[in-house]
């Protein structure tokens, strides 16, 4: 059966299911309550695919090279990572990973992508900025925004910086498939 994108309420029941069945050493500082799950599904939502989980699809590894993160980030890490691999055992995907992956099965597909035309956007956080991205690759992707105050410029300026970049970028390679459950989702 193919992964289906997860969200909504079953994502907070997820994350609170996760924090509480997660070892004291696993969840470092990181309290387990209501505020920390909405947070922590946040974060699943809308940046899984570029967290530093190590690419072996171990559970609760994160990439040796981030010492720059506290030991209350990597604890995040680590259960998030934890919470994705409750999620694709029962064959669900995050909305972020159903996004990164969308464009790359229409390209297998060999589906013919009509021009985009993004208006209107105040700001664009990361999976919608790759989205774009990958999009670009495919066919003409074209941002229109106003222009009529220079704060406005900035972030049209700053976010188009961001767009190129990533249409720029090498493509991460994504991790091996996690371990999954022999049922359906459920």
């Amino acid at each position: 059966m193919a992964p289906m994108w997860w969200g909504g309420t079953v994502r907070s029941i997820a994350m609170e299911q996760t924090l509480l069945s997660a070892p004291a050493d696993v969840r470092a500082t990181v309290e387990a309550n209501l505020g920390t799950a909405r947070v922590l599904s946040s974060l699943a939502r809308l940046a899984l695919p570029w967290l530093p989980l190590d690419l072996s699809g171990e559970i609760d590894h994160v990439v040796p090279s981030t010492p720059h993160l506290t030991t209350a980030e990597l604890a995040a890490v680590r259960l998030v990572g934890r919470y994705a691999d409750l999620i694709h055992q029962r064959g669900y995907v995050e909305e972020s990973e159903a996004m990164e992956r969308i464009v790359a099965r229409l390209a297998q597909g060999a589906v013919v992508l009509p021009a985009f035309v993004i208006a209107g956007f105040p700001g664009m956080p990361r999976v919608q900025r790759e989205l774009l991205a990958d999009l670009s690759r495919l066919t003409e992707v074209t941002l229109v925004s106003t222009s009529g105050n220079p704060q406005a410029a900035s972030v049209r300026e700053r976010m188009l910086a961001q767009v190129m970049g990533s249409a720029r970028a090498p493509r991460r390679r994504r991790p091996p498939k996690r371990r999954r459950a022999s049922h359906g989702p459920g």
